[in-house]
């Protein structure tokens, strides 16, 4: 099992015992095949509760990457890898890497850029390219 399949492996492990909070939207049939009605928001939710629910697992796989290629000194930065919601109008997530203590903003960039005196260790544009294709098919996977 390569490394890829490992971490996909573990990260549906650790998410199976979640119960989707989707809910099909009702339908309302005759039982002469009549009287299908059609109801648009509660398509619209649905639809939306799903594309949030892969957006946030998606983001999961790419923090759980992350942490994997992370460098460990300590450990501590690996540690600080989370995910969260976006406060923005449009939503999603974002996966964060803040360093020991959470103290300085920037430890992860320096990490991950390098700086004039160290070279660059990159873990968060990896993991982002790597796990891109389980991210895309967890998020098929979901919208199902």
């Amino acid at each position: 099992m390569s490394f890829w399949d490992e971490i996909n492996a573990d990260f549906v492990a650790e998410r199976s015992g979640r119960v989707s909070s989707r809910k099909p939207p009702e339908r309302h049939i005759n039982a002469d095949g009549s009287g299908l009605a059609w109801d648009g928001d509660a398509l619209m939710n649905a639809t939306r509760n799903a594309v949030h629910e892969a957006l946030e697992e998606s983001a999961h796989i790419v923090a759980r990457l992350a942490r994997a290629l992370c460098p460990k000194d300590t450990g501590e930065l690996a540690d600080s890898i989370e995910v969260a919601e976006s406060k923005f109008k449009d939503g999603g997530f974002l996966v964060i890497a803040q360093g020991p203590g959470n103290y300085d903003d920037f430890y992860a960039t320096f990490v991950e850029l390098g700086t004039h005196k160290t070279k660059a260790q990159p873990f968060l544009r990896p993991a982002l390219y790597n796990g891109r294709n389980l991210a895309r098919d967890r998020f098929k996977d979901i919208l199902k």
